[in-house]
């Protein structure tokens, strides 16, 4: 078993809002973050990748308003609903909503976690050499694979940095060897790490 937190939350809106009002779902988008596939007129699709408070670290998602996250990730959580500050909207106010919250000691099972670390390689992004979204993953294979010779300097270090965010969270270490594709993200993180 896993040690973790569950944070079991409500949304309460001031204001005249109603739950289908794009100003509360951007409140949930700030938790969770979203990815965006835009289709230009040229036919090029473009992906974007807004970040939420959430979106790089493992969680599980139990119901309409609960969420399971490792210890390390909850202080960013709570500071979410105080402050309102987030990576997806620069708000530069809370504005008119109050986040309330319980808090419960949990454990949970290492396939839950095994799931939670999957999701969060799955998500992980870096901008490459043509200014385009990327995954993460998917620049590791490439390279792996001797697709990718060469690697600019800012992307290294984009990427060395995802790396470092990702073995460095408690529920990586717990099912790195338990996950296939979390073995195999290690394997080719190592690989990458040690070229550069």
């Amino acid at each position: 078993m896993v040690k973790a937190y569950m944070v079991k939350y409500k949304i309460k809106i001031t204001s005249d809002y109603n739950h289908s009002d794009y100003g509360y779902q951007k409140i949930f988008r700030a938790i969770y973050g979203y990815t965006q596939n835009v289709t230009k007129g040229s036919g090029k699709t473009y992906i974007y990748h807004r970040p939420g408070v959430l979106s790089k670290t493992p969680y599980i998602k139990k119901g309409k308003n609960e969420v399971i996250v490792p210890k390390d990730v909850l202080t960013p959580l709570l500071e979410f609903f105080k402050t309102g500050e987030n990576p997806t909207h620069k708000w530069h106010e809370k504005g008119n909503w109050l986040g309330t919250y319980t808090l419960y000691d949990v454990d949970i099972s290492e396939q839950q976690a095994k799931k939670a670390m999957e999701r969060v390689i799955s998500n992980s992004f870096v901008i490459d050499e043509d200014g385009m979204l990327k995954k993460l993953s998917i620049i590791l294979e490439e390279f792996a694979s001797g697709q990718r010779k060469q690697v600019p300097f800012p992307l290294k270090q984009s990427i060395l940095a995802e790396i470092k965010k990702i073995i460095s969270m408690d529920w990586y270490n717990m099912v790195v060897d338990k996950s296939g594709i979390v073995k195999r993200f290690s394997t080719i993180a190592n690989q990458f790490k040690a070229k550069f």
